[in-house]
Parts: structure tokens; C-alpha cells; sequence
């Protein structure tokens, strides 16, 4: 075999060596891309579960103190006297009106 053919062929080896190694190396940062995506996804779906958990508690704890202050007979008995109090305006501002 002559040196000439030779060196051609051992070229064309190392090249194809290259381009296999170049292909597996792009194939691994392929999978990694692929794994940091998964892994991307995962946080921000663990993170919206949280907010959505704390969201339910905030929620769930205006309701009690709502309830809480809802419930009491002096809250009731203000918010009656302040609606009595409402109505009597309307009305006799609606009377009033009436009578021009």
C-alpha cells in the first residue's frame, strides 16, 4: 500500500472517530437539555401546587375570621341599626322628592 493511500485512509478514520464522538457528545447534551427541561417543568409545577396549597389556606382562614366576626350578636345588631338607618333616608329622600 503505498504512504500516500495510507495517510488518506488513517485521515479518513480519524475523521469518522470525530464525527462519532462529536455525534454521541451531541446526543448527551441532547438528554441533558431533555432532563433539564423535565427537571424545569417539575419546579414550576411543584411551585404552582404550593401557591395554589397557600392560596387555599389564606382562603380558608378570611372565611373563619369572617365567620367569626359575622357571628357575633353585636355585629348583627350594628349592621341592622346601619341599615335601618339607610333605608330611613331613602325613604324619606324618596318622600321629599315626591312632595316638590
Amino acid at each position: 500500500m503505498a504512504p500516500r493511500e495510507r495517510a488518506g485512509r488513517e485521515q479518513r478514520s480519524r475523521s469518522r472517530r470525530r464525527a462519532v464522538l462529536d455525534s454521541s457528545s451531541d446526543s448527551e447534551s441532547r438528554v441533558r437539555r431533555r432532563a433539564e427541561k423535565e427537571e424545569r417543568a417539575q419546579r414550576k409545577s411543584l411551585e404552582a401546587r404550593e401557591m395554589e396549597d397557600s392560596a387555599a389556606r389564606v382562603e380558608a382562614e378570611v372565611q373563619r375570621r369572617v365567620q367569626e366576626r359575622t357571628a357575633s350578636k353585636e355585629w348583627r345588631a350594628a349592621l341592622q341599626e346601619r341599615l335601618d338607618a339607610e333605608l330611613e333616608s331613602v325613604t324619606s329622600a324618596s318622600s321629599a322628592w315626591r312632595w316638590r
